[in-house]
């Protein structure tokens, strides 16, 4: 059995009617009887709309990156053959379960495989600091561990997550779940905005502290206009 930790970065688009889509996939297969790292994965990604120059810089993503990045299907096909059979699929945080359930309907490539999904974070947090959140670069810092290469690349993030899950193994209960069972949590990418009555995507409402609310952005920047107004007379 293997724990397969996972870390995405995502192409971040402002434009109406448009999501945010997966950049780079970033992998490291644990052997669970013994806590091995077994192998890597590493791909980039070319979304249909491209890549701005500012998520190219974000993610320290060069000229050659963008000549090698792949489709998205492609992409998707490589990381699930790479998978294997038996393994537990786990990140730090279930946002990018999300992105991962967006890209796959996007592409009209099947969920099949999305199984064991475990969200290691809140046990790994709760470890360290006794919180259920905690950022991956204060969990790092905290445990000790030597944070390897650089902030904002899926690679380096999913080593140091697995640097992370080796160490506070003991205190991360993985959960088996079929894959009918995470199809469920696909309710969560739409939700009705309190305010103008639209359903939206989740990547269009207003977020406090990760979390989405129940009002767009486009509602909340209004109403943040408005107390503006109303403050300054304006």
């Amino acid at each position: 059995m293997h724990v397969i930790i996972f870390d995405l970065e995502m192409n971040n688009v402002y434009k109406k009617e448009r999501t945010n889509s997966i950049v780079e996939i970033g992998a490291v297969k644990v052997k669970l009887e013994n806590l091995e790292i077994q192998q890597y994965f590493q791909t980039y990604i070319m979304p249909h709309v491209g890549i701005g120059k500012g998520t190219m810089k974000f993610i320290q993503m060069d000229e050659n990156d963008v000549r090698k990045a792949v489709s998205p299907k492609q992409a998707l096909s490589e990381f699930v053959e790479w998978i294997g059979k038996d393994y537990y699929l786990c990140s730090w945080g279930d946002i990018d379960k999300l992105y991962l359930i967006q890209e796959c309907v996007n592409e009209s490539f099947p969920l099949s495989w999305l199984k064991n999904y475990n969200d290691i974070q809140p046990a790994i947090a709760n470890a360290i600091v006794g919180k259920k959140i905690i950022k991956l670069k204060d969990a790092i810092r905290e445990s000790g561990i030597k944070e390897e290469g650089y902030s904002h690349s899926a690679m380096y993030d999913a080593v140091n997550t697995s640097s992370l899950f080796i160490k506070y193994h003991d205190q991360i209960e993985l959960k088996t779940s079929t894959a009918s069972e995470n199809y469920s949590y696909s309710k969560d990418l739409y939700r009705k905005c309190n305010k103008c009555g639209i359903v939206k995507y989740f990547t269009k409402l207003h977020r406090i502290k990760k979390k989405p609310t129940n009002f767009c952005r486009d509602c909340h920047l209004e109403n943040q206009i408005l107390k503006r107004k109303e403050k300054f007379g304006e």
